[in-house]
This record gives structure tokens, sequence and C-alpha cells, in this order.
């Protein structure tokens, strides 16, 4: 577990090992084996002005009229989903310290999910992509902080999660 507390169990049920700092080391132009899961969405502004996040999937089906398309003509879910996905996290390349490359990711494990908040009647509707493949680290510093804090606007229920891990030699 990645945590900025330390874990605290007030119940005594569990043993809890002393903790051990995470403090990766990252070299500029390193590359990295990654795994995200993330919430795409993109901010659409509605015609009485107000903003509304879309999952970037639902996003591209409205884009080419999915559901009016004969079925022989549309496009795959799963290209829709590469696609997609892929192009909602080249966007955030830079301001997260990485590149990728064409070819070197897979967005699949597209979802749609609704839970419920505690002591409230209404539901949380999101979506998820797991993405895995190869990065370059590009900026240390931005590449730590989306490592230590996430990468998207939503960051809750796993999603934002970056896993990293060296290739090897």
């Amino acid at each position: 577990m990645v945590s900025k507390r330390i874990p605290a169990d007030p119940t005594a049920l569990w043993r809890i090992d002393p903790p051990k700092r995470y403090d990766p080391q990252i070299a500029t132009g390193q590359q990295l084996f990654f795994m995200l899961r993330a919430n795409p969405v993109v901010t659409v502004t509605t015609p009485n002005g107000k903003q509304q996040r879309h999952d970037v999937v639902m996003q591209a089906k409205r884009r080419t009229d999915y559901r009016k398309l004969p079925r022989a003509a549309r496009p795959p879910l799963p290209q829709l989903v590469q696609q997609s996905s892929i192009d909602w996290l080249r966007a955030r390349m830079a301001r997260n310290g990485f590149s990728i490359e064409p070819g070197q990711v897979v967005a699949d494990g597209y979802q749609q999910h609704r839970s419920r908040i505690r002591r409230q009647r209404r539901h949380v509707r999101y979506s998820s992509v797991d993405f895995r493949g190869m990065l370059t680290v590009a900026d240390i510093e931005r590449f730590r902080d989306a490592l230590f804090t996430g990468i998207g606007k939503s960051r809750a229920f796993g999603c934002g999660l970056l896993l990293i891990r060296r290739c090897p030699d």
C-alpha cells in the first residue's frame, strides 16, 4: 500500500509492520513498465453553458453517432476504448512528466461502475479503463508528483493509481 499516512488499527485485529519509505529512484529518460487504472473523462460545455464531465469512450460514441450507425458499420468497442483512452493519456503526458509511444500501451478493461456513497441515498457512476505498457520519464518532479498523487481528475475507487516497475536490462 502506498499512503501519505501511517496505517493504524484501533481494533488491534491486524498486525501492521513498520512502514517502509516509498522513494523510487527515477532518472530522466528511464523507461518503465506501468499500470494505471483511470477514470478518463473530458469536460464538455452544454448549450446552457454548464460544464459536465463525460467518459471519453461514451464521448467517442456520441461523436461517431454510434447508435445510429448500422451494426456492421460501427467501430468495434475495443477499438473505441483503445483510441479514445490513449488520446486521453497522451494529452496528459507532459503534465505528468512522461511520454508514451504508439503501440507500446494497451488500454482495455473498460467498465462502467455504480457505487453507493455511505450515508447518502445517491449513487456515484463512473467508468474506468486499465492501461498497461511502457513509458519514458521526461520530467522527474512531475512524474514523481503523478506517482504519489495519481493521474486524472477522478482519483477515487482505485482510479488514478499509477504503478511502475523497472524494465529488465
